[in-house]
């Protein structure tokens, strides 16, 4: 590991490990993943309670904390847990990991891309025994969702869906990216069947803007997620 302080374009300055094949990419661009970085800069003061799955290092917590939001978040590797923690103590951390049911599972990941880790998918050389829990045992009331689970994002759902009967104005950011998921058909299909919009979060360079792309409208071509590499989706 090699942590620095890296100052994010976003806003906030952490700890991070630079030495992680995803994130690295970050001492010299000052940003991991703009799409959802710039759209909390913009929309993180309107969310009073968040819960951010997969929080990593802390960049999305800590960016909803210094707007004023209530946040609990959930990070399975241990050493990610602790960026976290050091980053993030004003929050709710927990070293767990989120999915359908509750249990007992194992991480797998590698020692130099944690950040892609991934539970109960066999792979890497760095593996580490992780509680699972579901949303809806943290029995909240949040007015938005993150979920970065790198490929189980519809697991963490199904273990989420009181958390979002009871919350129905619940905004929903999660990571797509079909090559990791197992069936991507059946997978399109459970997020319609949540019954939200689906739009597709756009970073623009010039000038940092967002815009949206909104899902199964027939506006743009293959507007069905389908053949989108990957993306930050966002429900509401």
């Amino acid at each position: 590991m090699a942590i620095v302080s890296q100052s994010f374009r976003c806003g906030p300055t952490l700890q991070f490990d630079d030495s992680d094949l995803f994130e690295s990419k970050a001492t010299e661009l000052g940003h991991i993943n703009p799409s959802l970085e710039f759209w909390l800069k913009d929309n993180a003061a309107s969310f009073d309670n968040a819960i951010v799955v997969g929080a990593g290092f802390g960049l999305s917590t800590k960016q909803l904390l210094d707007a004023g939001a209530t946040v609990t978040s959930l990070e399975p590797a241990q050493s990610r847990y602790d960026l976290l923690e050091t980053n993030c103590s004003n929050g709710t951390n927990y070293r767990k990991s989120a999915g359908s049911l509750a249990g007992n599972e194992i991480l797998y990941g590698w020692s130099d891309n944690l950040s892609q880790a991934v539970v109960g998918k066999n792979q890497g050389n760095n593996n580490q025994s992780v509680e699972v829990i579901t949303i809806d045992s943290l029995e909240l009331n949040p007015d938005l969702l993150i979920v970065f689970a790198n490929g189980k994002e519809l697991d963490v759902l199904a273990g989420a869906s009181a958390t979002m009967a009871a919350n129905p104005n619940m905004k929903i950011v999660l990571w797509w990216k079909p090559d990791y998921l197992e069936d991507v058909d059946n997978a399109v299909n459970e997020l319609q069947a949540l019954g939200k919009t689906i739009k597709i979060i756009h970073w623009e360079p010039e000038g940092d803007a967002i815009s949206y792309y909104e899902q199964f409208t027939g506006e743009y071509a293959d507007d069905s997620l389908k053949a989108v590499h990957t993306a930050t989706l966002l429900l509401e």
